[in-house]
């Protein structure tokens, strides 16, 4: 199941559990430009790398969301800590 949202640039859709991979194959979508904001969903699906941005990214959104400003290379510090051994390790 998935919430599809129309604005004037683009289509976001959301899918209501993971389906990043189904997103992917449906016509019409940039598969380049397409994101999950979960971490393991990038991962399983996209790679280290691509996980360790999803990281970065909702490291970036949360620490806004709460009026923190954190320097970007220190978050990118524990994106690659968590990343290290071409797995995910969660960090609470």
């Amino acid at each position: 199941m998935m919430l599809i949202l129309f604005s004037n640039l683009n289509v976001l859709i959301f899918p209501l559990s993971t389906g990043l991979r189904k997103v992917m194959r449906l016509a019409g979508v940039n598969a380049r430009e397409t994101v999950s904001n979960h971490v393991l969903e990038m991962f399983d699906v996209l790679g280290i790398e691509a996980a360790r941005n999803c990281i970065i990214d909702q490291i970036k959104l949360t620490m806004s969301n709460q009026g923190m400003r954190i320097d970007l290379r220190h978050i990118m510090l524990l994106a690659d800590e968590m990343t290290v051994s071409v797995s995910y390790l969660e960090i609470t």
